[in-house]
């Protein structure tokens, strides 16, 4: 099972969920949401993690600054494949 996602209803703790029901997950992802590159893949695609938000605060409120060394187990590990619309303007067709 497949299950597609827009960005405006991401949320950690609603893609464990769906993760959980043992579907395939694709989700379009937030602008400025942090991916980082854990491992690049030859098709130009790299793998990353969607880090828990309970780590994400806690790192916070130690006044965590610095390059960030996050542990497999605190977060999800996915596939990103970035990608790019270019707008296509149509042309406008009068019929007399």
């Amino acid at each position: 099972m497949l299950i597609t996602g827009d960005r405006g209803f991401y949320a950690y703790r609603l893609w464990e969920a769906a993760v959980a029901t043992g579907a395939d997950l694709l989700w379009r992802m937030p602008d400025g949401h942090h991916l980082p590159v854990v491992r690049p893949l030859k098709d130009g695609s790299y793998e990353s993690f969607l880090l828990d938000p309970k780590v994400r605060r806690r790192r916070a409120n130690q006044r965590y600054r610095g390059s960030m060394q996050i542990e497999e187990p605190s977060g999800i590990l996915v596939r990103v494949v970035e990608y790019e619309v270019t707008p296509v303007r149509a042309k406008a067709r009068f019929s007399a």
